[in-house]
């Protein structure tokens, strides 16, 4: 397979207020990328849950990132559901066990691993759940698609 990607959805957070809906919009758009509509197959996906089997950290995250990357020279997407947070140091994905002074993996990394390897495209995609709807909120919006960010544009 040609095409991967990364599916991370958290509405579980051990330290920051929760969310209601990440974990169905990864799985929407799990069911959305992972085949054509002729039923061929599309993309070939890892999605990371919170809850799921897992807990999403930052290792086991970083490790995800570093998984999709390594070596792939093929089209590669990661999404993101969750908590985003800026702090003076620059935009964080917030992993689980995130805090609101170290809440998880910084964006600058990402956009650098992407721009490193030798996927072609590597696009990121992320949807600010916690801005976009109430943490009660369970109603999914994978549909709601925003036009990827692409490192090497």
């Amino acid at each position: 397979m040609s095409k991967r990607a990364l599916l991370v959805g958290i509405n579980q957070y051990d330290h920051v207020s929760s969310l209601g809906a990440c974990v169905a919009d990864a799985k929407a758009m799990d069911e959305l990328i992972s085949f054509h509509s002729n039923r061929s197959r599309n993309f070939d996906t890892r999605l990371m849950t919170s809850p799921g089997t897992k807990p999403v950290t930052r290792a086991t995250l970083r490790t995800a990132w570093d998984d999709l990357f390594g070596g792939f020279k093929g089209d590669v997407l990661f999404y993101f559901s969750g908590h985003g947070s800026t702090t003076s140091t620059g935009a964080y994905l917030v992993t689980q066990e995130g805090t609101p002074g170290d809440p998880g993996l910084a964006m600058d990394d990402l956009v650098n691993l992407a721009n490193k390897s030798s996927a072609t495209p590597s696009c990121l995609s992320s949807i600010a759940a916690s801005a976009a709807r109430p943490a009660t909120s369970t109603r999914s919006r994978a549909a709601e698609w925003k036009k990827p960010f692409c490192a090497r544009e």
